[in-house]
C-alpha cells in the first residue's frame, strides 16, 4: 500500500504569450493531488509472475487571480462584491499586454480517477526459441470537473491599443463529465536463435464518456442566450456516448536483428498503431453546461479603453457592448457527435541501426515517421462552405495592403447546427532522422553528441479535438501544409566531461537549433459574422532566430575530510550570454516581430556541498 501527496505552488504564473505582465495580473496555482496504490505480486511456479494493482488519484488544480475579484457567486464566496469597469479584464494580443486582470478569470479543476491494472507474465523456452509472454488489462472510471468565474462574464480586446471587440462568456459555470475506459493486451518477446528478437503485441481498448445531470447559474448573458441556447445551462438527463468507442484494435510489431552475429551491430525497427486518449475533450464540447463564448462589438464611448458597466451594475445593459452582430455562443450548446466517426489514431514507424566502433565508441542512426489520422473537428452544418463569399479587406498595419477573406452571407447569420466528426483534411506527418555518437568514459573523458533533422507538417489544428468550424473556408487560408506544433528542422547537441589534473571535473553542454515556427494573423472586422482572423502565411514560413551559441560549463572539485567530503563547484549557464528570442510578437502592429520571450541570461553560480 502506498500513499503519495503532491503539492505544487506556482506563484505569479504567467502563461504564453503574456509572460511579461505585472504581478497583480498573474495567477496563483495552488495544486495538490493524492495517489493511493494497493498492489499484490506473486510468483507462480518457476516461470510466471502475477501483478495486480488498484489505484486512486484525486486532486484539484486551481488558478487564482492576485487582483481583486468580482462576479464570484455570493453563496460560495461571501466577500464577493459588485463589478466596476476596472475589474473587467482587457487584453491586447498585438502588443501582448493585459490590463485589470487575466481574461481567463479564476478556475478550479477538481477530479478523481479509480483504476485497476492486472498482468500475468510467463517465461517459456522451446525448440523454436524463448518466449516472454505477457497478458493483462486495465479498467478506469474518471470524474472531471471545471469551475470558472470571470469579472463581468466578459473581457475586452484591444488591437494595437485600439478597442475593437468584447468576448462575452457563459460564466460562472460548474460543469463535469465522466469517462470509463477498459483495455486488454497481449505481447510476446520471442527470441529466435542468437540473432533475432521479435516483439509482437496487440492492444484492445474502449472508451465511453457521458454527461451527468448538472446545472450552473444563468450568468450575465442569460437574456440573450435564450435566443439560441438554454439560459439555465442545465442538463436534465444524462447524455451518453461522448465518445462511445466499444473497442479499438492496436497492433504492434518490432524487431532487433544482430547483423553480424557478434553483438556489435543491430538493425532495429517497428510499427504500431496508437489510439488517441481523448479524456473529456468530446464530452466537454457536447456539454450544454460547459463554457461558451462569443465576440461582440465594443463601442468605447468615453475613450478610456475600459469596458464600462451599465445602470444595472453589469455589462448586460452597458452602452459600450454592441450585440448587433451576436451570432450565438460558440458551439451553441451541445455539439452532437457523429456516431459513425472513428477514433483518432497515430501510426508510428521506425527503422535504425545501432553499432559499436571499437571498444569505446557507439553510433546509432534512426528514421522515425509518425502520421496522425482521423482527427475530430466541428462542422456547422447550417453554414456550408457555399454560405461564404470571397472578398478582401484592407490592413494598414500589415505587410500587405489587402488580404482575402470569406464573408458569411446575410441569410446564414445566427444559424447553428453543429456536429463533431472526423475530418480528412486534419492530418499531420512527422518525418525525422536522428544520429547519435557516444564515447564511453575512459582515459578521463567522455562525449555524447547527437543531431536530428525533421519535418512536422500538416494542417495546424487543436488536438485531440478542434472546436473551430471547419465549414468556414477561412480556416483553410494558408494552413493546409504548415508547421505543426514545435516543428524544428534541425537540432544539434553535444555534451561531455573531463577529469583534469588535480581531479577537477569539467562538464559542458552545447546546443544549437533552428528557430521556432511563427505565424501571423490578419483580422478582418465588420463582416456579417463579426470578425475573422486568417493566417497571413503558412505557419513556419517565418521563424525565430537560429540559436548557435548556447553553452553551459561547470567545474567540480572534491576534498575528503575524515568521513565526510566537501565539494565546491562553479556553474556557468549560457556562458556567451546569448539573448536570442525564442518567441516573437506576431500580431501586425507597432510591436510586430519584437521579442516576447528570450533565452535566460548568463547565470554564474557557486556551490559548496557537504557529503557524509
Amino acid at each position: 500500500m502506498t500513499l503519495q501527496r503532491n503539492w505544487k505552488d506556482r506563484y505569479h504564473r504567467r502563461d504564453p504569450p503574456y509572460t511579461a505582465v505585472a504581478d497583480e495580473l498573474a495567477r496563483f496555482q495552488d495544486q495538490w493531488a493524492d495517489n493511493y496504490i494497493a498492489s499484490y505480486n506473486r510468483v507462480l511456479g518457476d516461470a510466471a509472475l502475477l501483478d495486480l494493482r488498484f489505484g486512486r488519484m484525486t486532486g484539484v488544480t486551481p488558478y487564482i487571480l492576485y487582483s481583486e475579484y468580482c462576479g464570484i457567486p455570493v453563496d460560495e464566496y461571501p466577500d464577493a462584491r459588485g463589478c466596476t469597469e476596472n475589474d473587467i479584464a482587457v487584453r491586447d494580443p498585438v502588443r501582448v499586454e493585459l490590463f485589470n486582470a487575466d481574461p481567463r478569470g479564476e478556475s478550479w479543476g477538481p477530479n478523481h480517477r479509480n483504476q485497476f491494472n492486472g498482468s500475468l507474465t510467463y517465461y517459456l523456452d522451446t525448440a523454436g526459441g524463448s518466449h516472454n509472454f505477457k497478458v493483462g488489462g486495465q479498467a478506469s472510471r474518471e470524474y472531471i470537473e471545471s469551475r470558472q468565474f470571470k469579472s463581468g462574464d466578459a473581457f475586452g480586446e484591444l488591437s494595437d491599443g485600439v478597442p475593437t471587440r468584447i468576448n462575452i462568456s457563459r460564466t460562472p459555470k460548474t460543469s463535469h463529465e465522466r469517462l470509463n475506459t477498459w483495455a486488454l493486451y497481449a505481447q510476446d518477446a520471442w527470441t529466435i536463435g542468437d540473432r533475432l528478437t521479435l516483439n509482437i503485441g496487440v492492444r484492445l481498448d474502449g472508451v465511453y464518456g457521458y454527461i451527468p445531470v448538472q446545472s450552473s447559474p444563468a450568468g450575465t448573458w442569460a437574456a440573450i442566450s435564450e435566443q439560441l441556447t438554454d439560459a439555465s445551462f442545465e442538463v436534465t438527463s444524462e447524455i451518453g456516448g461522448f465518445p462511445d468507442w466499444p473497442m479499438n484494435v492496436g497492433p504492434r510489431l518490432s524487431f532487433a536483428y544482430d547483423l553480424f552475429g557478434d553483438g556489435r551491430a543491430a538493425l532495429k525497427g517497428g510499427w504500431g498503431r496508437y489510439y488517441t486518449q481523448m479524456g473529456n475533450a468530446l464530452s466537454a464540447a457536447a456539454n450544454p453546461n460547459a463554457g461558451r463564448s462569443a465576440w461582440v462589438g465594443w463601442n468605447d464611448l468615453d475613450g478610456d479603453r475600459l469596458v464600462d458597466i451599465g445602470p444595472s451594475g453589469t455589462l448586460a445593459d452597458s452602452p459600450e457592448v454592441d450585440l448587433s452582430q451576436f451570432n450565438g455562443f460558440s458551439g451553441a450548446g451541445a455539439s452532437p457527435y457523429d456516431k459513425n466517426s472513428g477514433r483518432p489514431y497515430s501510426d508510428d514507424i521506425s527503422l535504425g541501426v545501432d553499432m559499436t566502433l571499437g571498444t569505446e565508441v557507439s553510433f546509432s542512426a534512426t528514421y522515425h515517421r509518425r502520421q496522425h489520422r482521423d482527427s475530430l473537428g466541428r462542422l456547422n452544418l447550417a453554414r456550408p462552405p457555399s454560405a461564404y463569399t470571397l472578398t478582401s479587406f484592407e490592413c494598414a498595419t500589415c505587410p500587405q495592403a489587402t488580404y482575402e477573406v470569406y464573408e458569411l452571407q446575410e441569410a446564414y447569420r445566427g444559424l447553428q447546427d453543429n456536429t463533431i466528426t472526423n475530418l480528412e483534411k486534419l492530418q499531420t506527418n512527422y518525418n525525422g532522422v536522428a544520429f547519435q555518437l557516444q564515447k564511453r568514459f575512459s582515459n578521463r573523458w567522455q562525449l555524447l553528441g547527437g543531431a536530428t533533422f525533421s519535418s512536422h507538417r500538416g494542417v495546424p489544428h487543436g488536438l485531440p479535438y478542434d472546436g473551430t468550424d471547419w465549414n468556414n473556408p477561412n480556416r483553410e487560408i494558408n494552413r493546409l501544409d504548415g508547421a505543426v506544433l514545435t516543428d524544428v528542422p534541425w537540432v544539434f547537441n553535444v555534451a561531455g566531461s573531463y577529469i583534469a589534473p588535480l581531479d577537477i571535473q569539467i562538464a559542458w553542454n552545447y546546443r544549437a537549433r533552428a528557430g521556432n515556427p511563427l505565424v501571423s494573423t490578419a483580422r478582418a472586422t465588420g463582416l456579417v459574422q463579426g470578425s475573422e482572423s486568417i493566417y497571413a502565411y503558412e505557419r513556419g514560413d517565418e521563424r525565430t532566430d537560429t540559436i548557435t551559441d548556447l553553452l553551459d560549463i561547470n567545474f567540480r572539485k572534491g576534498f575528503d575530510i575524515d568521513q565526510a567530503r566537501i565539494e565546491i563547484g562553479a556553474d556557468f549557464a549560457n556562458i556567451f550570454n546569448s539573448q536570442k528570442a525564442d518567441a516573437l510578437i506576431t500580431g501586425f502592429g507597432s510591436r510586430y516581430l519584437q521579442p516576447s520571450r528570450v533565452l535566460p541570461p548568463r547565470i554564474i553560480r557557486f556551490t559548496v556541498k557537504l557529503l557524509f
